[in-house]
């Protein structure tokens, strides 16, 4: 069998992040956070896809850890400290 990206699916890897993001954002997030959070999870999947096989996890955990440290300093993105939690607080 051939492992090669057919050209109908080659969208078909970012969904996952997207159905993660989803259900993160509807059990666990504040609201007004989707795009954030958004940002967060595919920089961990970027980083995930460039770290191969072997340092997959911890490059993801790396890039996902530098885009939230960063993506924190921005004047009015959503905090933990907000008010508006969803879900088991």
């Amino acid at each position: 069998m051939s492992r090669s990206v057919s050209c109908r699916t080659w969208w078909a890897p970012w969904l996952d992040p997207l159905a993660f993001t989803v259900g993160i954002f509807l059990y666990l997030a504040p609201r007004r956070s989707f795009v954030w959070l958004c940002l967060v999870v595919y920089a961990a999947w970027c980083g995930q896809q460039l770290g191969g096989a072997y340092l997959g996890g911890f490059a993801g955990a790396l890039v996902m850890s530098l885009v939230a440290y960063g993506l924190a300093q921005v004047p009015g993105a959503p905090t933990l400290d907000e008010d508006d939690h969803r879900g088991i607080r």
